[in-house]
């Protein structure tokens, strides 16, 4: 491979990578679902929301907006409903999330 094959190649890859990175959710991100996907005002504080989020998400290694969703909307993810009910795992998410939000 000649050098200008192997800069073309490289360059092209970090053009992709940026779509390969996973952003972390944003207060702006929270509003736009709150207002757009479920046609509610926001009457929650933004950043504390967004503070929940992240750390149970990390706590739970689950998915940011999978986990706002299920906060939020009571989407299932998976292992936290059975039989349209709160699993022990979905009720230890829940109680997580909500003792940093009130504790915030």
């Amino acid at each position: 491979m000649t050098n200008e094959e192997w800069s073309a190649k490289l360059k092209k890859h970090w053009e992709e990578l940026p779509d390969q990175i996973e952003t972390s959710m944003t207060s702006k991100d929270i509003q736009d679902y709150i207002e757009n996907d479920l046609g509610s005002d926001v009457r929650h504080d933004l950043d504390t929301l967004l503070e929940a989020v992240q750390e149970t998400s990390d706590a739970f290694d689950v998915d940011q907006e999978g986990l706002l969703r299920f906060m939020l909307a009571n989407e299932p993810m998976t292992g936290t409903h059975s039989y349209g009910f709160h699993t022990a795992y979905g009720r230890s998410i829940r109680e997580h999330f909500s003792f940093i939000y009130k504790t915030q």
